[in-house]
């Protein structure tokens, strides 16, 4: 039975990864296109343009999509979909009003004056993504992997088309606008995919929503902040290279990031979605986690140390002969940063464990915690670009495996209760 249940687990994953690993490579089959027609001064706007709305996407549908998959009753989770889509509007509006009153003042202080004039469009942008993260926790819970595969992958597709097609068209910076783009067909496409297993708008009740908003109030309450300075931690090197930095400097971590992030949600994001819904099934049977988590680790360990191995030593010679010579310097960049991807890639996963079993608090308590150590990259402005590097690597190491050892005493933990219960 153990071994399964395993099997199913491992098959789930499998899916996701697949929509992922298209999401993943059509997007990279494109880049030695992108990478000519775009300048570092392009992916330098895009860079800061994308950290933004990495930031301001978490709070998009008030934290409640994570909290789709955890009501017994499938009328709940709709009408927790309802919810969010409520917020997400309100907040898209809110975020519009300041964008309109502070582009010119963050495009300033962030010493790129072309970003103000993209800065508008980031409400369009978060509205979109709220629909599909609503929408797409909704075919999890359904237990439609396939579906959310395909979902990410169109989004993928779409946005590297309208990236080339912008780019041919020298229409301002295509990168942003393919990254819209690409959004509003995930949306639509979402949308559709959610109705046809099942999301019906006629189950909608007034009161039913504000019952499941408050009942999962911990979601916000809990998890916006925390996730947020956790997020700024991660683009605080976007910023403090952008200020502090040569525009070329900036455009080649951006490009680097960007590449590096690719396979980190090929594999974490497929792998978490399905963690949630399989664990939140166990919970509610009180079924023990402990193997399919280790088992799930050591796979996740031997494909990043692989990865590590050949990024480290051939990054360099990789990004001068795929995207051109002028992305030399981003392959070394690269060479140094895939340490931290790869950390963060065994680890962040398994953060979605400590939000069903409970442990809201204990992830806040670790992004503050990530927050304040990475802040600390402001006493390093004037040094080399490639000692900096190395300090976000460090950073990141010390701060996932103090995460991972979270991780796991939660696991065990539960375990042990469990045990306990049965005796």
């Amino acid at each position: 039975m153990l071994m399964a249940k395993q099997s199913s687990l491992i098959k789930d994953i499998l899916t996701l990864f697949t929509g992922n690993a298209i999401a993943f490579l059509a997007p990279v089959m494109l880049y030695p296109v992108l990478s000519r027609m775009f300048t570092p001064g392009d992916y330098a706007v895009f860079g800061l343009y994308s950290s933004i709305f990495a930031f301001l996407e978490i709070a998009s549908a008030g934290r409640y999509d994570f909290a789709i998959v955890m009501p017994k009753q499938g009328d709940d989770g709709i009408n927790i979909i309802a919810g969010g889509f409520f917020i997400s509007v309100i907040y898209s509006v809110f975020i519009l009003v300041l964008a309109i009153f502070l582009k010119d003042f963050v495009a300033l202080k962030l010493n790129n004056v072309d970003l103000a004039k993209w800065l508008i469009w980031l409400p369009v942008g978060l509205l979109f993504i709220s629909i599909s993260k609503l929408c797409n926790a909704w075919l999890i819970r359904a237990k439609k992997f396939k579906s959310a595969s395909i979902n990410k992958a169109s989004q993928k597709i779409a946005e590297g088309s309208a990236q080339m097609t912008f780019g041919f068209l020298v229409v301002g910076n295509g990168l942003v606008l393919g990254d819209i783009a690409g959004r509003l067909f995930n949306a639509l496409f979402s949308i559709h995919q959610a109705i046809k297993y099942g999301l019906d708008k006629s189950k909608v009740e007034i009161n039913s929503i504000k019952f499941n908003l408050r009942n999962y109030v911990e979601f916000p309450k809990f998890g916006i902040l925390p996730a947020m300075l956790n997020a700024l931690g991660g683009m605080l090197p976007v910023f403090i290279i952008s200020m502090y930095y040569s525009v070329d400097e900036s455009g080649n971590f951006n490009f680097s990031r960007i590449l590096l992030s690719a396979p980190f949600a090929l594999i974490a994001t497929g792998i978490s979605q399905v963690l949630m819904q399989q664990v939140s099934e166990k919970k509610n049977e009180n079924e023990p986690i402990l193997n399919e988590v280790y088992s799930l680790a050591l796979k996740l360990l031997v494909i990043s140390t692989i990865g590590t191995i050949i990024v480290y030593l051939f990054g360099p010679v990789l990004f001068e002969f795929v995207f051109g010579a002028k992305w030399r310097i981003a392959g070394e960049y690269t060479s140094i940063l895939i340490l931290s991807t790869s950390i963060s890639l065994v680890v962040s996963p398994f953060s979605i464990l400590l939000v069903v079993l409970g442990k809201i608090k204990w992830v806040s308590y670790w992004q503050v915690f990530y927050f304040a150590f990475v802040s600390s990259l402001w006493l390093l402005k004037s040094v080399d670009i490639f000692y900096f590097l190395t300090a976000i690597v460090a950073i990141d190491l010390v701060s996932y495996l103090l995460y991972g050892a979270v991780i796991i005493k939660a696991v065990h933990d539960y375990n042990k209760a469990l045990a306990k219960t049965h005796v």
